[in-house]
């Protein structure tokens, strides 16, 4: 996960190093950092990674973790919460963990169906209680969790940021008639939606095409309604973040369309969001977990109810159609991001979140305050 990485990085206070059953294809990070119980990928580890999974069974990886000292465990999702307690146990050091998304949002037989959900619904109370601290990325999610029965006194709402130095438009590039749209080609993603508002928005602007960034099990059945609609569409599959952001800076509007899936699975706040409006783009989004919470209707874009293909079309025409509203949305997009989700900023947030967390006079301290 890029976003996890970027806050690891920004550290200052702190020094970060990547713990789990194996590394994560396509995340540049150095070996030195990395502690993982199956590295190599032989059958042996393969077997040793089973075990680390289902029991917390993994002596020489937790001999490695203990060489570093670790002073906290910081777990990203709350379906990886299991197994950062058992390192928390094993180091004796304080558990945060981060909810997301899906991991808040799904229902108990929901969770059933993977290892991971079952995982988190099987140590739900023990992370409840041993947790010291609980993070939500947006105030649905911590809603969602206090629905749940998480502890109020240790829920902290805490945005992640993006880095608005890196993530910087450049203005000598002109923007070209068209709407991106990046994610993962899955149902919460809503992707089906923005090709629908595209066979709307030819009726007016048969020139304006839209970009997709992402891959996914439906991409099959998203391309075969594009084509066989005819609609001005271009798959570019998955690319890598230079990409993506080369991208932020070439188009007029980013669309994002995302709904609550059929299985619950939903969004928490998107990074997508957030590094868009800080190279400029005004966002049409839906009303959907976080998203209100980081895009100011009127001012930063737009927001269309969930699956609501029509207002959707309608809303990125408006802006399509209005030159001056497009650029004066596009330059408050970037100033509210720099104000509200700065990288720095809310990296200090967090340090100032491990420091409480690893002081022992501030083992009672009410974290909902911090919000």
């Amino acid at each position: 996960m890029t976003f996890v990485k970027s806050h690891v990085d920004s550290l200052c206070g702190y020094q970060g190093f990547y713990a789990g059953a194996r590394r994560c294809a396509g995340l540049e990070i150095p070996e030195s950092r990395c502690v993982v119980v199956n590295r190599r990928g032989t059958r042996m580890e393969g077997i040793s990674e089973k075990l680390f999974r289902g029991v917390g069974f993994a002596p020489r990886f937790y001999q490695k973790l203990r060489a570093l000292d670790p002073q906290l465990v910081h777990a990203h999702f709350g379906t990886s919460a299991l197994a950062a307690l058992r390192i928390s146990r094993k180091m004796k050091c304080p558990l945060i963990v981060t909810f997301h998304g899906r991991d808040a949002t799904m229902t108990p037989a929901q969770a059933r169906r993977s290892f991971r959900g079952r995982d988190l619904l099987r140590a739900k109370e023990t992370i409840a209680r041993e947790a010291t601290s609980i993070i939500a990325v947006s105030k649905f999610i911590r809603g969602r969790l206090l629905e749940a029965g998480y502890p109020q006194e240790k829920i902290v709402l805490h945005y992640n940021g993006v880095d608005t130095s890196a993530f910087s438009p450049d203005a000598s590039i002109s923007r070209e008639d068209s709407i991106l749209f990046v994610g993962r080609l899955v149902e919460k993603k809503g992707c089906i939606y923005l090709l629908q508002a595209m066979e709307r928005i030819r009726e007016k602007r048969p020139d304006i095409s839209a970009i997709i960034l992402g891959d996914g099990p439906d991409s099959e059945e998203l391309q075969s309604f594009s084509k066989q609609n005819r609609l001005n569409v271009e798959f570019l599959g998955f690319q890598p973040p230079e990409v993506v952001k080369s991208w932020m800076n070439r188009v007029k509007l980013l669309a994002l369309p995302s709904v609550t899936a059929r299985d619950g699975d939903s969004e928490g706040l998107p990074t997508v969001l957030l590094e868009a409006q800080s190279m400029g783009p005004p966002v049409v989004g839906t009303r959907h977990s976080g998203i209100p919470e980081a895009l100011v209707e009127g001012q930063t874009g737009y927001l269309v109810d969930e699956r609501d293909s029509e207002s959707l079309a309608d809303r990125l025409n408006t802006l399509l159609s209005n030159p001056e509203r497009l650029i004066s949305f596009g330059v408050n997009a970037r100033a509210h991001v720099c104000d509200s989700f700065d990288l720095r900023r809310q990296t200090k947030k967090l340090e100032s979140l491990y420091d409480l967390v690893t002081d022992e006079a501030t083992k009672n301290v009410n974290f909902s305050a911090l919000a």
